[in-house]
């Protein structure tokens, strides 16, 4: 097995602290009817991210991925992240 991690890119004022919010668990669905989700999501973040000063942040994230049913094919699913100024 492979491991492969998730990357998010922010762009916003410089040197401003940010919040994000990132779901704990993620579905992801084929057209055949497979579900794959991926749990126990985790971040690479710090514990008060801020934005360079370019206005930038990267950071990854990653998780603990269950398959059920048919696993053939490719898998769609929403990945909501809220970034917010606090």
């Amino acid at each position: 097995p492979r491991a492969t991690v998730g990357t998010v890119q922010v762009h916003g004022d410089p040197n401003r602290p940010v919040r994000v919010e990132i779901p704990r668990r993620i579905d992801l669905y084929s057209i055949g009817g497979g579900r794959m989700t991926l749990d126990d999501v985790s971040t690479d973040l710090p514990s008060s991210p801020h934005l360079d000063a370019a206005g930038n942040l990267s950071f990854r994230f990653g998780g603990r991925l269950v398959v059920s049913g048919d696993t053939d094919g490719p898998y769609r699913g929403d990945l909501p992240i809220t970034v917010e100024y606090p």
